[in-house]
Formats: C-alpha cells, sequence, structure tokens
C-alpha cells in the first residue's frame, strides 16, 4: 500500500511540474497618477498578485508567470481609485488610459481582449440606456414613473444578456465565449 501511495504521489508530483509556466508583460499609460503610486496586478479568481510596480511619469510595468491559457486579472492602486480587468495570455498586453478613469482604458495585445472588446462595443449602445434608466430612476420622485422607469431597465438589462446569449451561438469556439 505505502508503495503505490508513493507512486501516486510522484505521479502527481511530475504531472505538477509538467504544467509550462509563461511570461505575460502588461505595459500601462495612464493619465493625472503621481509619481510612485503603488499597482497591483491580481488574478481575478485566486486573488493571487503575480506583480505590483510603482508609477513614474504616469507608466509602468508588470509581470506574470502564467500557467494557464489565460485568466482574468485586475490592474489596481492600492485605494482602488484607478482599477481595471483585463484578460492575460502569454505574451504582451497594453493598457492605455484615454479617458478620464483607468476602468475605460484602451487594451490590447491578445485575442481575449480583442473578442471582449468586440462585445463591449456591441454592447455599449444598451449600457448606456441602462446607466440613463439607473440615473433617472434615482432622480424620479412620483413612484409610479419610478415602475415604468424599473421596468424599462428590467427590459434593457434582459437585451444586454440576450445579446451576450447570441454572441456565444455566434463564436460558440472562442474562449471569450465560455468565459461569457
Amino acid at each position: 500500500m505505502a508503495t503505490k501511495l508513493t507512486l501516486l504521489l510522484s505521479l502527481l508530483g511530475i504531472s505538477s511540474l509538467g504544467v509550462a509556466q509563461q511570461p505575460c508583460t502588461v505595459q500601462v499609460t495612464t493619465k493625472n497618477i503621481a509619481d510612485g503610486t503603488w499597482f497591483y496586478l491580481q488574478d481575478a479568481e485566486t486573488n493571487r498578485v503575480y506583480d505590483s510596480a510603482q508609477a513614474k511619469a504616469n507608466t509602468f510595468t508588470l509581470k506574470a508567470m502564467l500557467d494557464k491559457e489565460a485568466t482574468q486579472a485586475m490592474v489596481y492602486e492600492k485605494k482602488y481609485d484607478a482599477y481595471i480587468f483585463v484578460w492575460l495570455a502569454p505574451g504582451n498586453l497594453t493598457i492605455v488610459q484615454e479617458g478620464k478613469t483607468l476602468r475605460t482604458a484602451r487594451v490590447t495585445g491578445n485575442e481575449l481582449e480583442a473578442h471582449s472588446n468586440e462585445l463591449k462595443k456591441i454592447l455599449a449602445p444598451i449600457e448606456q440606456k441602462i446607466e440613463q434608466l439607473e440615473a433617472n430612476i434615482e432622480k424620479e420622485k412620483s413612484e409610479t414613473k419610478r415602475l415604468a422607469l424599473i421596468k424599462a431597465y428590467e427590459n434593457m438589462e434582459e437585451k444586454s444578456a440576450q445579446t451576450e446569449r447570441d454572441y456565444v451561438r455566434r463564436y460558440p469556439e472562442r474562449l471569450f465565449s465560455a468565459y461569457i
């Protein structure tokens, strides 16, 4: 029995060593970030922090060794004043903040990000309507009008979900579709 257990443990150890780690480099360009601000690269699923770096002249680089094909991660500032979710895959990823927040930065460099950006573009008009409905619900005093706005909001949320389902049906072979 001890021999079988030793053999099993050896095989498990060998199989875990067989997972090749591959590098991913994330180059970030921000706006209005104070020099010396710390940023972190963290796996969104496991919360493992891959790397940290200090911003200098609104740029910094983060690195990760990945033991899987792709993973969703978060680049964030310690207080979460600036953050963005991204897809990490072996290779290089570029994040360029063009607007007011890092959350809306342009992310390029791998196929998953390209697919994510494609879906975001499709969903953008729906998301804008949802945000407007949320703002109107908050401001509305009349209960009858609020209920109508809430119903419209729910309909837009369903439209968003249907758009995602349609995307998955159109691209079932994509890894990003599996995530959705």
